[in-house]
């Protein structure tokens, strides 16, 4: 399990470095990863995240297995700074969870779901699919007739 998640990780990391690639191509068509501004990768991992959060409540932690961050600290950092931002699009803190006997964790997302803890359970599991996490509906974006915890987006 530890070895898919590292996969994952490594495809996500794959495909931010190669959408970077794509925004950095110069007059020519070529891409010149030497002018590549480190801003545009900052705002393609912006993008991801946005997508992940309008989908799934997740922590830091779970973010890091996921391959967006590479520390936890810089994670921590990352939601603390956008947190903060007085205009456009900022991550919410919806509640913190307390695994085990683990230090509790802040879980974000642009929903609220009802039973957090629960939730942040799927998160794990999901995590662990070959499917892309982002293209899975959750909570209320589910079939109402069937309500199901998780329902892949391409069946509706």
């Amino acid at each position: 399990m530890l070895n898919e998640s590292r996969t994952r990780a490594s495809d996500i990391a794959s495909w931010i470095s190669s959408t970077f690639a794509a925004s950095a191509r110069n007059s020519s068509g070529e891409t010149d990863s030497n002018n590549a501004s480190p801003l545009e990768l900052g705002r393609i991992r912006k993008q991801y995240i946005r997508k992940l959060l309008s989908t799934n409540p997740v922590t830091i932690k779970q973010t890091l297995r996921l391959g967006i961050f590479n520390q936890y600290s810089s994670g921590a950092r990352w939601f603390n700074v956008q947190g903060k931002k007085s205009r456009g699009w900022k991550p919410k803190c919806i509640g913190i969870v307390n695994k085990e006997l683990a230090r509790p964790s802040n879980v974000y997302c642009d929903f609220r779901p009802r039973h957090l803890e629960h939730e942040i359970a799927l998160t794990e599991e999901l995590i662990d699919w070959p499917i892309e996490i982002t293209d899975i509906k959750r909570c209320i974006m589910t079939n109402s007739e069937l309500k199901p915890d998780a329902q892949f987006q391409n069946l509706m």
